[in-house]
């Protein structure tokens, strides 16, 4: 969904506007700047504040999370509206370009950098047929965290190595009424 990023404090008071058309937003560590998602023109770009744009993209980005250091920008490249297929990615904020971290997920959901702050986690689907939890190295040094029957769905992960998971329950069902 689209909406307005705004900053809003936490004991009180109304949400100042900063950024119009907004899909999602992460905090640069370190610094007051935001890097947004934002869809215009037909593409997607991931901005620094609507000012610099990092990448861009005819298909759709999501799961923007900056590095603890403020240096890198990681998130999932998906190639087609509304297709979760993609990779992971990753840019600098000092104008290194992007690059793929690993690459061919057929379903690609969930992000956070690693407790280390040197990988970044992700949940994906390859040939398994299962979303399970991965991690890929900055260097794309790629391996398997955790796997369990069903999709997982990364939500988040602690500097203490506490992960935020979600099982997630597909169900299918139908119901038929007697003639009557």
């Amino acid at each position: 969904s689209i909406g307005t990023a705004s900053r809003m404090p936490l004991v009180a008071g109304a949400p100042r506007p900063l950024l119009e058309g907004v899909a999602s937003a992460d905090y640069v560590a370190g610094s007051s700047d935001i890097v947004v998602v934002r869809r215009q023109d037909g593409f997607t770009r991931l901005e620094v504040r609507g000012r610099t744009t990092l990448f861009e993209t005819s298909g759709w980005i999501s799961h923007v999370r900056c590095s603890r250091d403020g240096r890198f920008v990681a998130f999932l490249h998906h190639l087609a509206i509304p297709d979760d297929r993609g990779d992971v990615m990753l840019v600098g904020l000092a104008g290194e370009a992007p690059r793929v971290l690993s690459a061919g997920w057929i379903s690609l959901t969930g992000l956070a950098w690693g407790p280390s702050g040197e990988e970044v986690w992700f949940t994906a689907t390859g040939d398994s047929g299962s979303r399970t939890l991965r991690a890929v190295s900055r260097e794309g040094k790629a391996r398997e965290v955790y796997r369990m029957p069903g999709n997982l769905t990364l939500h988040d992960v602690s500097r203490a190595g506490l992960v935020l998971l979600a099982h997630d329950t597909m169900r299918i069902g139908a119901s038929v009424s007697p003639p009557e």
